[in-house]
């Protein structure tokens, strides 16, 4: 499916949403996303994900070499429902737990099966250390 023209002029005219993501080192971290667009009528729509892939890295900095980690790679960021835009961020307590930064920056990117690639989201990623391992 090529790119939601919906969504492009969203993005277009307002940037990327402004996800920040409070992490508990050690523990579990469940995210569900939802990818809507709005109508004329201020009625949200779903942007239709079918056929498409997502990604997402965390970073100390934007322009860190080093990515922390991998969330598209490793299958942590997956879409659960393409027809609904719902994504779903799911970390299991054994990688927080490797988190070894406080505080650092991530973006979701969505490519769609005609190659083009849409920045949905960034944010700040806090990491808030455990005390008890």
């Amino acid at each position: 499916m090529a790119v939601d023209p919906t969504a492009l002029e969203e993005i277009l005219r307002t940037g990327p949403a402004q996800i920040d993501l409070p992490i508990y080192q050690g523990a579990s971290f469940t995210m569900p996303i939802s990818w809507h667009t709005e109508d004329e009528a201020g009625e949200r729509n779903p942007v239709d994900l079918s056929g498409c892939s997502v990604r997402m890295q965390f970073r100390r900095r934007v322009n860190s070499p080093a990515v922390e980690l991998d969330l598209g790679a490793a299958s942590y960021i997956r879409i659960t429902d393409p027809l609904q835009g719902e994504m779903l961020i799911d970390l299991p307590p054994a990688v927080t737990a490797a988190l070894a930064f406080r505080s650092g920056v991530h973006d979701i990117e969505v490519e769609f099966s005609g190659g083009e690639v849409l920045r949905f989201a960034k944010g700040i990623v806090v990491v808030d250390r455990e005390v008890t391992r």
